[in-house]
């Protein structure tokens, strides 16, 4: 069969863009930037339960300008927290993302799911106003202890609507060694 360089261009731009477009539909409805005010109060219901797609782009530190992209998973934890207590954890969750490529490390497994050790912990901090922070790393986040100095990659969730959520992290060891920006949208 004979086939034209003309026709197979447009053939293979004509794949391209079936590829391109099946691509768009899962990217965030909106490029990962970052936040304009990170001072501002997450709503308590943010972020909610479920998978998210999640990009994490370094701005400071030795791999400032790198990005990775992963996902992340969230469900309801039982109990959530003391009553009374300005700190709650509510929700629980895992990471699959590459850390290392933005400078971040996390004590631990971030993909750990086991109740007592998750590799995500979803801690709503109700003082001057509700800060919503992510805790990377099942060391971190054991509940039969508390860790004083170690490794850490925390996200701080600074604005979200039902769909997505963006805000702040750092990374390091006792004191902040990187520092970037985060977007996590919905996928289920």
């Amino acid at each position: 069969m004979y086939r034209s360089r003309t026709g197979a261009r447009a053939l293979g731009l004509l794949a391209a863009g079936v590829v391109v477009s099946c691509h768009k539909a899962t990217l965030a409805p909106r490029p990962c930037l970052p936040a304009a005010d990170t001072s501002a109060s997450a709503k308590s219901v943010l972020p909610l339960a479920g998978r998210y797609d999640l990009t994490l782009v370094a701005n400071l530190g030795p791999k400032a300008g790198d990005s990775s992209r992963g996902h992340l998973e969230i469900w309801p934890q039982e109990p959530p927290g003391p009553p009374g207590t300005t700190s709650v954890a509510p929700r629980a969750g895992a990471a699959k993302i590459d850390l290392a490529h933005v400078g971040a490390r996390a004590p631990g497994d971030i993909e750990s799911r086991n109740p007592s050790a998750p590799g995500v912990l979803v801690i709503d901090r109700h003082q001057n106003g509700l800060r919503t922070l992510l805790r990377f790393g099942s060391e971190a986040n054991r509940s039969d202890r508390q860790s004083i100095e170690a490794v850490y990659t925390v996200l701080e969730v600074s604005q979200g609507e039902m769909g997505w959520f963006s805000g702040v992290w750092r990374s390091g060891f006792v004191e902040v060694a990187t520092t970037g920006f985060f977007c996590a949208v919905r996928t289920s």
